[in-house]
């Protein structure tokens, strides 16, 4: 990012600096000021050359220049006069300081504060190649060999930096002011060294309103983010109500479990009290028949009569077993009913307790999908503003046609130059022009802008597909909400059917107290028989006319008790079946509750990722657009004005263009091959 950031404002910085930087011809009102330098970089000497339609004027002039120049020699890395240094051997160093002495107070941000003229300073020599080898120059100069000849060439804008004072991303970029040349040395000498410095850099007025669009379309991309982010946060908690459903569910599901269980054991208990029930039901049938029997034996004799009584008293003896055990039984009948319907109402109140959640997760769900529809929407929204940002940045890529029309330039001038035989200002402009081919270069890398959208568009065909699930989920949490409902309505009509088996039993186990009542008096009764035979008489008749009604009774009863024994055997199937059901159920909400922890720790993921995004990305460009280069585009907007101000230099008329060239003087071991 840091090295996208820095090439894009680099391009920008050159585009602004360089693009109008060329060989003025034919203009009609120009100054230029040529000037001798010693070898120290101290003027001696100034002409000033005044163009004026046709009129051309000389003079000499004794005012400063804007530009000072400061040259230092080393010789082993140890300073040394030019003097000096000439016809000595060694590892040679020449800085070329350049100091900018054109400044004024200007406001930015409600401040003052003090800018530089924007000059550029371009710097040119000669070196023999035979004498001196290994020869370099620092990063903003670059060399052409040239047969026994070596070209150093390089360009310095002295003050850009302190008047730019780029800050942040930008405080890496360097912007020299001074150039480096050095060389392995035998027989110093030191050809004349060159400069052509001028601020009439920006002849065109920039359109400062683009820069206005470009912190708009920022402006825009961070509050798409910020929405996303919110989404984010919205599906985070919409999750985190589905987790907290899905726990609810569970210990619905639990209940439900536990009740069925309880239900199953109640049950167990009726069959078997429904056994007992049967048997004492088929005892009381036999023993009411065998009372008939013997009531019609005593109505012939007395003989028949102890016999009689005998098979009665027998009788007697099983129907009072019978009924002990129909009491029992009957009683084993009503705990069992009561333990079902305690299990029915279990059953109830669990599957109102699973209604109530499945509803919740419905509801859940139903603000998951409306959350990942709202991220869907975000998400194309941020996606168009950075196609907006990357078509804008795009439009930079336009300058590239104001390089190519220089390069063009310089390829005729270099043309003329190779046919005049000047083979070394020929060799100059080839330099200028693989310098533009770098920066031609330098602008066409764009890609990263491209990369984000691709991102952004796959980032939102995943969401797509989140968004189609979680609806088809919402859709079956409903179906599992109706299901449910269902569940419960039954759960009441087997509740209230319990509650009625309930009731039943225990007007069961009232009339077995009160037939186990009766056969006490019964007993009361066969005991008296012996006062009389009046008395058994008619006691036998009633006797006989109650022993027909119990035999018909007890037969009643058994195939009743049978019924009943049937019946809770087949309840007894169910309520297993019921029992396996309510595990099964138990064990899907357990699967529900890790799904939707799972489900919960990725939004939570999510929804760091992309605040992560927000903060170390989009926040970051963002802050670096509206700080960083706003601030670069309030300075740069100034220094546009710098230079359309600095408009005269020897009087007080205002030029069109103005040039300053300079000659350094050269360094020869003898003093009379000096060049004038």
């Amino acid at each position: 990012m840091n090295k996208l950031i820095k090439g894009v404002i680099s391009a920008i910085t050159l585009v602004i600096t360089l693009a109008y930087l060329s060989p003025v011809y034919a203009v009609a009102n120009q100054e230029t000021i040529y000037s001798k330098l010693d070898a120290n970089g101290d003027k001696y000497k100034t002409i000033v050359t005044t163009k004026e339609k046709d009129e051309v004027i000389q003079e000499e002039s004794d005012k400063d220049l804007p530009i000072e120049a400061k040259i230092t020699y080393t010789l082993d890395g140890k300073e040394i006069s030019p003097e000096d240094l000439a016809g000595k051997s060694g590892k040679v160093s020449i800085k070329l300081q350049y100091i900018n002495k054109s400044t004024k107070i200007v406001t930015i941000n409600e401040r003052e504060q003090t800018m530089y003229t924007p000059f550029v300073v371009a710097v040119g020599t000669i070196i023999n190649s035979k004498n001196n080898k290994n020869i370099e120059v620092s990063d903003c100069g670059k060399i052409v060999e040239n047969g026994d000849k070596t070209i150093v060439v390089g360009m310095v804008f002295p003050g850009l930096d302190e008047s730019l004072n780029l800050s942040g991303e930008l405080s890496d970029i360097e912007i020299p002011s001074s150039l480096e040349i050095t060389m392995d040395a035998e027989n110093f000498e030191m050809s004349n060294i060159f400069t052509y410095a001028t601020p009439k850099v920006l002849t065109e007025d920039i359109d400062w309103s683009k820069f206005n669009s470009l912190f708009n379309k920022a402006n825009e991309l961070k509050n798409g983010i910020d929405k996303i982010e919110d989404g984010a946060n919205t599906l985070s908690d919409g999750i985190g109500s589905l987790e907290d459903g899905a726990k609810a569910l569970n210990e619905g599901a639990s209940q439900i479990n536990t009740g069925a269980d309880s239900l199953n054991k109640g049950i167990d208990t009726l069959k078997s009290g429904t056994n007992t029930l049967s048997n004492g039901a088929k005892d009381l049938s036999d023993g009411a028949s065998n009372l008939s029997s013997g009531a019609k034996d005593v109505n012939s004799g007395a003989e028949a009569l102890n016999a009689g009584m005998k098979d009665f008293e027998k009788g007697l003896q099983n129907a009072g077993q019978g009924i002990e055990n129909l009491k029992d039984g009957s009683s084993q009948v009503a705990t069992g009913a009561t333990s079902v319907d305690q299990g029915a109402n279990n059953l109830k109140n669990g599957l109102d307790t699973l209604s109530g959640n499945t509803e919740k997760l419905q509801a859940g769900m139903e603000q998951i999908a409306g959350g990942i529809s709202a991220i869907n929407t975000n998400l194309g929204e941020v996606t168009e503003k950075v196609k907006a940002l990357q078509s804008e940045l795009s439009q930079y890529a336009s300058k590239a046609n104001s390089l190519r029309q220089l390069k063009a330039a310089d390829e005729k001038y270099r043309d003329v130059a190779k046919a005049d035989g000047r083979d070394e200002e020929a060799a100059i402009w080839q330099k200028n022009i693989d310098a533009l081919d770098e920066e031609l270069e330098l602008l066409s890398k764009t890609s990263a802008i491209s990369d984000l959208v691709d991102g952004l568009e796959q980032l939102s065909e995943k969401t797509n597909y989140l968004d189609e699930q979680t609806t088809g989920i919402a859709g079956k949490v409903g179906e599992l909400n109706k299901g449910v409902g269902q569940l419960s309505s039954g759960a009441k009509d087997l509740a209230t059917g319990t509650k009625e088996l309930s009731e039943g039993a225990n007007s069961l186990n009232n009339g077995a107290n009160t037939l186990a009542q009766g056969t006490t008096a019964l007993n009361e009764g066969a005991s008296k028989l012996s006062e009389g035979s009046e008395t058994l008489a008619a006691g036998t008749k009633e006797l006989s006319t109650g022993a027909s009604t119990l035999d018909g009774g007890a037969k009643q009863l058994a195939e009743g008790a049978n019924q009943v024994n049937y019946g809770a055997n087949t309840l007894s199937q169910g309520s297993k079946v019921l029992g396996e059901g309510t595990k099964t159920l138990a064990k899907g909400t357990e699967d529900l509750v890790n799904g939707a922890k799972q489900l919960s720790d990725g939004s939570t993921e999510l929804t760091k990722g992309i605040h992560k995004f927000n903060a170390e990305g989009i926040s970051k460009i963002v802050n670096f657009v509206n700080g960083d280069i706003k601030n670069f585009k309030l300075r740069a907007k100034k220094l546009e004005e710098l230079s359309k101000e600095y408009n005269k230099f020897n009087s007080d008329t205002t030029r069109d263009n103005i040039n300053f060239i300079s000659m350094v003087d050269s360094v020869k071991n003898n003093e009379d091959e000096k060049e004038n």
